[in-house]
C-alpha cells in the first residue's frame, strides 16, 4: 500500500486506533416500567430520608452546649483539652507559643492546672478544632486567673470586657494584643 493509500485507509476508516475510544451517547437513568406509582414514590421517598439522614450527621455534635469535666492538658495560655475536647477559652488573648511570653504562659497554665479537676461550660461555638467554652477550678475562672497573673490579655470582641480590669501593666507593654480582639 502506498503512501498515499494508507493516509487514505486512516482517514475513512471507523476503527478506533491506539488510545482514542470512540464517542457513545450516554443513556439516562429511567426507572422501570414494571413499578407502579406507589412503588415509585415509595423509591423516591426513600431516596429522600436517606439524603435527609446523611446531610444530619454533619450537623453539630453533642459537644455542642454542654459542659465537660476532667483534668486538662495544656496547648498553651488560651486552649487546653479536657476529656479529648479541645477548649479555646472564651475572651482570652494569650501570646503565641513561637514568644518566649508564650512558653511562659503556657508553663504558668501547666502548672495552675496540675492534678486539678477543670469544668469548662462550652457555648456551642466553635473556633478551628476547639470549642468555646468558659472553664472553672473550684468555682475560679482559669481565663481570668492566667489575666490576672499577667500571661494573657482580654479579648474585648469575645469577652464584652469582662477581663479587661484584670489586666496588668506588664502584660499590655510585653504581649501583643491579636488583631481580631
Amino acid at each position: 500500500m502506498s503512501l498515499l493509500g494508507s493516509a487514505r485507509f486512516y482517514l475513512t476508516s471507523r476503527r478506533p486506533t491506539g488510545n482514542v475510544v470512540p464517542f457513545r451517547r450516554r443513556s439516562r437513568l429511567k426507572l422501570p416500567r414494571s413499578l407502579s406509582t406507589r412503588q415509585s414514590v415509595g423509591v423516591w421517598l426513600a431516596a429522600l430520608i436517606g439524603v435527609a439522614v446523611f446531610l444530619t450527621s454533619f450537623g453539630p455534635d453533642q459537644t455542642d452546649r454542654r459542659t465537660v469535666e476532667g483534668i486538662a492538658r495544656v496547648r498553651d495560655v488560651d486552649t487546653i483539652v479536657v476529656q479529648g475536647v479541645p477548649v479555646r477559652l472564651n475572651g482570652v488573648d494569650g501570646p503565641e507559643l513561637s514568644t518566649s511570653a508564650g512558653i511562659a504562659a503556657k508553663q504558668w497554665m501547666t502548672d495552675h492546672l496540675r492534678g486539678e479537676t477543670v469544668t469548662c461550660k462550652l457555648n456551642g461555638e466553635r473556633t478551628y478544632d476547639r470549642w468555646v467554652g468558659v472553664c472553672y477550678v473550684d468555682g475560679e475562672d482559669v481565663g481570668a486567673a492566667s489575666i490576672a497573673a499577667g500571661h494573657a490579655l482580654d479579648c474585648r470582641r469575645y469577652s464584652g470586657g469582662r477581663y479587661r480590669h484584670l489586666e496588668t501593666p506588664e502584660a499590655r507593654v510585653r504581649i501583643i494584643r491579636a488583631g481580631y480582639c
